[in-house]
C-alpha cells in the first residue's frame, strides 16, 4: 500500500454556494487519506513554486481540499493545477 496522497475526486454532496457570487461555490476535493502537517507544508511549498498557483483560493480541511471558485474555473484550470502540485510532493 502506497503512503503517497492523491486526489479521490470532486465531493459534490460537501458543495455549498458562497455568499460572494451565486456561480461561486466551495467545491470539497477528496484526498485518499488525511494529509500529515509535514504533506501540508510540501504542498504549500510545491504551490508557491508557480506564481499562478499562489492564486487558488483553498483551504485544506480534513481529508478535502476546499476550493473556492466557479464550477468553469475549477474544471478548466485548478483541478488540473492541483493534482500536479500533488504528483510533485
Amino acid at each position: 500500500m502506497s503512503n503517497k496522497i492523491n486526489i479521490v475526486g470532486l465531493n459534490k454532496n460537501k458543495s455549498y454556494k458562497s455568499e460572494k457570487a451565486s456561480e461561486v461555490k466551495f467545491f470539497h476535493i477528496e484526498l485518499n487519506k488525511y494529509p500529515t502537517e509535514e504533506w501540508i507544508k510540501l504542498f504549500n511549498e510545491e504551490r508557491l513554486k508557480s506564481r499562478e498557483n499562489q492564486t487558488i483560493p483553498f483551504n485544506i480541511e480534513g481529508k478535502y481540499i476546499v476550493i473556492e471558485c466557479t464550477k468553469e474555473m475549477l474544471d478548466s484550470k485548478y483541478f488540473k493545477e492541483l493534482e500536479t502540485n500533488i504528483q510533485n510532493i
